[in-house]
């Protein structure tokens, strides 16, 4: 990834939500299946925190009814898993060049 990126983990969905609440994410990659609330439920809440948030589905079940919902309520794109780093390195940069314009790496 260009310089200037950081990654933030969040072990589960209520941590990843306390953690969009306190902090204005420019990405944020969401498994469908996480502890606690699903990526389904954790998309909904992030967009009552962040409307504007760009959000990517990670799935091993990229044909589950849950992620067309995610993508109708806004999120970006889903990757199927396995991921690939190359696949997640190139997601990024066309999604924050979609977000920012211009050189994803100065943001």
């Amino acid at each position: 990834m260009p310089l200037g990126h950081r990654v933030v983990t969040a072990s589960s969905a209520s941590q990843a939500l306390r953690l969009i609440s306190e902090e204005p994410f420019d990405l944020i990659y969401l498994d469908l299946q996480m502890p606690g609330l699903d990526g389904a439920q954790t998309l909904a809440e992030v967009k009552r925190y962040r409307a504007d948030a760009f959000t990517v589905v990670s799935t091993g079940f990229p044909d589950d009814p849950r992620v067309k919902r995610m993508l109708q309520m806004g999120a970006e794109r889903c990757l199927a898993k396995p991921l690939q780093l190359e696949e997640i390195r190139r997601t990024t940069e066309q999604l924050l060049i979609k977000r920012f314009g211009g050189a994803a790496g100065s943001h």
